[in-house]
C-alpha cells in the first residue's frame, strides 16, 4: 500500500480534511509496534484484544499482515490488517468517557458525520444500521490517505480530491460501542487506476463487504465475552 499512497500524493492532488472524533491530545505510540505476517497466506484469521474484542478476519488467505499499536499510554488500540489488493482492514478501538452510554455515543457520532456530508456532500456519505449491540454509524469517505504515526488513520481522517473528480482510493467505516469501548472497524483501499462515474458503485463493493463481514464476526464472537467494566 505504501507505493501507491505516495503515488496518490505526488499527483497534484487538492487536500480535504475529514474531521474525525475530536481528540484533545496528540497521538504518541505506547511501546513498540508489533507485526505478523503471512508471506504464503496460511493464516486462519483470529484476532483477540483481551477483554475487548475477538473475530476472525475475512479472507484470511488473502491477508499479507496484521499490525498491531497502541497509543497514548495504552488508552487507544489499532489494529491494521494489510490484504492482497491495495487493501487494509483496521479495527479501533478507545475508551468513552465516564457516564456516557453507547446510545449516547452514536448519537455524537452520527452527528458529526452528518456535518462532515453536509460540508461536503460529494465526498462523505453517511448511513446507519442495525448490530448486536446497538445502532452502527456508517460512513463512506472518498479519496482517503492514511496518515502516520502522528495521524493515525481511523482515528483521523485525510483526504486529498483530485482536480478531475475521480475516485483514486475509498474507505469504509462501521462505528459502535460495547460498554465503555468505542470500536470502529474501517476499510481503505488504494486503486491501481482512477475510477469515473458509474464504476464508483462497484469500485466500493468488494471493501465494503470486506467491512460489514469484519463487523459481523467481531459483534458475534465479542457478544460471548462478558461486557467490560472500567
Amino acid at each position: 500500500m505504501k507505493a501507491i499512497r505516495l503515488l496518490l500524493v505526488a499527483a497534484g492532488l487538492a487536500a480535504f480534511a475529514v474531521p474525525a472524533i475530536v481528540w484533545s491530545q496528540a497521538f504518541e505510540i505506547t511501546g513498540k509496534p508489533v507485526t505478523m505476517t503471512w508471506p504464503i497466506g496460511n493464516w486462519n484469521g483470529q484476532h483477540f484484544f483481551p477483554r475487548v474484542y475477538c473475530l476472525t478476519y475475512p479472507k484470511p488467505g488473502e491477508a499479507l499482515d496484521l499490525t498491531l499499536v497502541m497509543f497514548n499510554r495504552n488508552t487507544l488500540s489499532l489494529a491494521r490488517t494489510a490484504y492482497k489488493g491495495n487493501i487494509a482492514i483496521y479495527v479501533a478501538t478507545s475508551v468513552m468517557p465516564v457516564g456516557r452510554t453507547p446510545a449516547e455515543e452514536f448519537a455524537i457520532v452520527m452527528e458529526t458525520n452528518r456535518r462532515n456530508e453536509v460540508a461536503a456532500p460529494a465526498e462523505v456519505k453517511v448511513s446507519e444500521h442495525p448490530g448486536e449491540f446497538g445502532a452502527i454509524a456508517g460512513l463512506v469517505i472518498r479519496n482517503t490517505v492514511e496518515g502516520d504515526a502522528t495521524a493515525p488513520f481511523p482515528f483521523a481522517r485525510k483526504s486529498r480530491r483530485p482536480n478531475d473528480g475521480s475516485l483514486r482510493s475509498v474507505s469504509v467505516h462501521r462505528l459502535f460501542a460495547r460498554g465503555p469501548d468505542r470500536i470502529e472497524i474501517a476499510g481503505l483501499q488504494y486503486f491501481a487506476s482512477p475510477i469515473q462515474g458509474s464504476d464508483e458503485q462497484e469500485g466500493t463493493a468488494h471493501l465494503t463487504e470486506m467491512v460489514e463481514a469484519t463487523v459481523k464476526s467481531l459483534q458475534a464472537c465479542t457478544a460471548t465475552m462478558p461486557v467490560r467494566n472500567r
